[in-house]
């Protein structure tokens, strides 16, 4: 599967995730754990950081949202250009 398809899908699934834990509105009481890597996971020695917070976390799920929606956005406008390429290679080609 293309890169940039199975990029998307991951990130379609992480919004689905995100809203069934945003409609619960059971997690107020319970608090949010995130594991943040910043770099390519397994690649070298990046900086990482685990964090535990009970309060903000709506605003903190709706920043986590926008970010999937902004990268989505991005992959997808990465994809049209990709295609774009590609098909003016097999235009020139077939000529």
């Amino acid at each position: 599967m293309n890169d940039h398809i199975s990029r998307i899908k991951a990130i379609d699934g992480q919004l689905k995730a995100l809203d069934r834990i945003s409609t619960q509105g059971e997690y107020h009481a319970a608090g949010l754990s995130i594991t943040l890597t910043v770099g390519v996971p397994n690649e070298g020695d990046q900086p990482s950081l685990n964090i535990g917070l009970c309060s903000n976390l709506d605003q903190i799920l709706d920043a986590l949202k926008t970010g999937l929606q902004q990268a989505r956005s991005e992959r997808t406008l990465m994809a049209k250009s990709e295609l774009k390429e590609l098909q003016a290679f097999f235009d020139k080609e077939g000529s």
